[in-house]
């Protein structure tokens, strides 16, 4: 057997390897009574010779104690920055270029060694090192949850609609809350991520709370922007530090992550989502030992748009806000964490670790900090009113509702309305909107 390790967080799981997902224990048994028939239950027993029957639980009890392998390479979101190296490293392996090799696999390290203090300052160790009055959060989006999934042929060649699910989770508890709503609800971008956040601090971290670590990726769209830098700015006179760090590209795994694969885990049990209530008990129920905490963003993702008990956080305009206030994030994106004072400062570095060696500065000037925290307080709501889609997927989706009963209580599908006199999305955006 060749497996191999995984692309992501080796430091913590050294010893872990993958098959390919096309083997299984009881493909390799069989490959193994092939090449040594002799050890197989039904063989016959040679003269003067001890055979030993391996039977099938035998082999099995032996690969799952003895050895720490699984099944399926987990590949997804490769750095494409290490696989260039790799083919780099191939390269001067077939030129006979020693010292360019060693300098790819120098090269290489060192991204790897970067990459890994990022997973170390998430780790149990590091968040067990600090004291009770520091919390530890990491959020992320899930990939898009499609609405209605039907399995009829022109599903597949159809836009459907996009459930997001938006998750923070506590480093320090294993607990995550999932903020999820429809596209008609809302969008995907700052303002949704900063009203989660503040959604969260103020109903799920203490006031004792005095100290934030925040962990999240590089999406400029969402998270690495000078709203959220912003945002973070203004709590100053909550916490009396605050630090956010961002991944080096490529190695962004963190443990909200694995909460969405539970999420995925129980999406293949079944075949068909025809309403919200399919997704939204999905996710309450993929995690039995620690459920997760179900919120909705604007209106109730229910079958009726009737109130479930279920809160609702709304979302703010932050954005459109703040905008006048800060300058040009100059330089953001080569920076990989950020921390704020409660003196009002704000130190930067280009490193996952490390000391903060640098000043940075969102406000324009005679922009003050105490007008930051103002605006802040006092940000209009961002929507009245439902979201309305693109015509083309609009018709899409009406025209996969011919595919389920519906019945007359569940107006969910009703709240759905075109965009008027709009462009329509070319190819490349369809393809994309996740």
């Amino acid at each position: 057997l060749q497996p191999r390790e995984s692309h992501y967080s080796r430091n913590q799981n050294r010893q872990r390897s993958y098959l390919s997902s096309n083997r299984s224990i009881a493909s390799l048994y069989n490959e193994f009574i092939t090449e040594n028939p002799t050890y197989a239950p039904f063989a016959v027993q040679e003269q003067n010779h001890q055979n030993f029957k391996v039977k099938k639980w035998v082999f099995y009890k032996i690969f799952n104690y003895e050895f720490n392998i699984s099944f399926g390479f987990p590949r997804s979101d490769v750095c494409e920055r290490c696989e260039h190296n790799k083919v780099l490293q191939k390269t001067a392996e077939f030129v006979n270029d020693p010292t360019r090799l060693v300098q790819l696999k120098t090269e290489h390290d060192v991204h790897l060694v970067e990459a890994n203090n990022f997973y170390a300052a998430m780790s149990s160790d590091v968040v067990g090192s600090f004291d009770e009055q520091t919390a530890f959060l990491c959020f992320d989006y899930q990939k898009n949850l499609p609405l209605p999934v039907t399995n009829v042929t022109k599903e597949f060649f159809s836009r459907q609609l996009w459930i997001f699910n938006f998750g923070v989770h506590d480093l320090r508890t294993g607990k995550a809350v999932m903020f999820t709503y429809s596209e008609t609800y809302a969008h995907k971008g700052p303002n949704e991520v900063i009203s989660c956040l503040r959604y969260y601090i103020d109903n799920h971290v203490s006031p004792n709370i005095t100290k934030l670590r925040l962990f999240c990726d590089n999406s400029a769209g969402q998270n690495k922007n000078k709203y959220l830098i912003a945002y973070l700015y203004s709590l100053q006179a909550r916490f009396d530090e605050i630090i956010i760090t961002f991944p080096v590209v490529g190695h962004s795994r963190m443990p909200i992550n694995k909460d969405f694969a539970h999420i995925e885990k129980a999406k293949r049990k079944h075949d068909t989502f025809h309403f919200p209530s399919d997704w939204t008990r999905l996710i309450r129920s993929s995690l039995r030992n620690s459920p997760f905490q179900l919120i909705y963003l604007e209106h109730p993702l229910t079958d009726d748009l009737c109130d479930d008990g279920t809160p609702i956080a709304r979302v703010f305009n932050f954005k459109s806000s703040l905008e006048p206030y800060l300058r040009p994030a100059t330089g953001i994106s080569t920076l990989k964490a950020f921390k704020f004072t409660q003196n009002g400062e704000i130190f930067a570095r280009e490193s996952t670790a490390g000391t903060f060696n640098r000043q940075y500065n969102i406000r324009k000037p005679f922009v003050t900090t105490s007008l930051i925290t103002q605006v802040t307080s006092l940000v209009p709501l961002a929507f009245n009113n439902f979201v309305p889609l693109k015509v083309a997927k609009f018709n899409n989706v009406m025209d996969l509702l011919k595919n389920i009963h519906i019945t007359p209580e569940k107006v969910f599908y009703s709240s759905l309305q075109p965009i008027t006199n709009a462009p329509e999305p070319n190819d490349s955006d369809t393809e994309n909107e996740e």
